[in-house]
């Protein structure tokens, strides 16, 4: 079997309600448009307001696990 565990900060919550955008449809939405609205820094910016830092490297205590 196989778990899949995830923690997040308190607080995320309002990363989704910040830079999400209320669907208009019950459709997928156009490819051609950004993944968060105003772009990446704004996300950077909420994610330092909130305390939460993104890793550019993988976990190093968990490096070989999983590898076949």
């Amino acid at each position: 079997a196989t778990l899949l565990n995830s923690y997040t900060p308190a607080g995320f919550e309002r990363t989704i309600t910040e830079l999400g955008e209320r669907a208009q449809a019950r459709v997928i939405p156009p490819t051609d448009r950004p993944a968060i609205p105003g772009g990446g820094a704004a996300a950077a910016a909420l994610f330092r307001e909130i305390g939460m830092h993104i890793l550019q490297e993988p976990d190093p205590l968990r490096k070989g696990r999983g590898e076949a």
